[in-house]
């Protein structure tokens, strides 16, 4: 957690030093004159009661808006926080239950269903990282996906032009494991009835 705030990228704390700093150091130079600005103060007919009021007006809204604020971004931090391990739990939940459908051709036709294994899992760990990609703050954070041997020229060409495109990535991958999963299905490798099978499609969309 402190490291999150502290760092240099993805963090609140540097742009809100730049906030800060100057309203901190006018008010240690406040605190320096004070005494030199009593009599000032006298004369204007600002006593020290008035003063403890007028500073006391001023920090109530203050702390209640501050407060305001931290709970609500806290509130949305937590929001997109469950969110990105629910879309991270839902998209495995649909990958285990794709390759578990493809067990029964294993034996009949096991090299269709590695390859149909391989493709799904290596496409879906695409998704996954583009989908952080897309949420990044910062052009130099990188995330890690399996390699892409495993999938054909045409396949990685289209991923790679996706963003000079126009193109959402996440969506595109998405649409390529659909089609995975019917190609499958044409070919044996996936013999589900399909009210089973639609629940890997809802859950994929959501």
């Amino acid at each position: 957690m402190y490291r999150l705030m502290f760092q240099l990228h993805g963090s609140a704390m540097p742009r809100a030093f730049k906030m800060a700093f100057p309203s901190a150091l006018a008010a240690l130079v406040l605190v320096i004159l004070t005494q030199d600005l009593q009599d000032a103060r006298e004369t204007i007919g600002m006593y020290s009661a008035k003063t403890t009021v007028i500073w006391g007006s001023l920090t109530f809204p203050l702390l209640t808006i501050l407060s305001f604020r931290t709970s609500i971004a806290w509130g949305r931090f937590w929001d997109g926080n469950s969110l990105l391990h629910a879309m991270r739990g839902e998209w495995f939940d649909s990958v285990s239950c794709l390759a578990t459908f493809s067990y029964p051709a294993k034996q009949d036709k096991p090299e269709l269903v590695t390859a149909f294994r391989h493709t799904l899992i290596r496409l879906m760990s695409i998704c996954h990282g583009s989908a952080l990609d897309e949420l990044k703050l910062c052009e130099t954070e990188d995330y890690e996906v399996l390699d892409v041997s495993g999938l054909d020229e045409e396949t990685v060409r289209i991923l790679t032009e996706c963003k000079r495109l126009g193109f959402n990535r996440v969506e595109v991958v998405l649409h390529m494991i659909q089609i995975l999963v019917i190609d499958a299905q044409q070919h044996g490798i996936i013999s589900i009835p399909p009210p089973i099978l639609s629940r890997v499609y809802q859950t994929l969309s959501r």
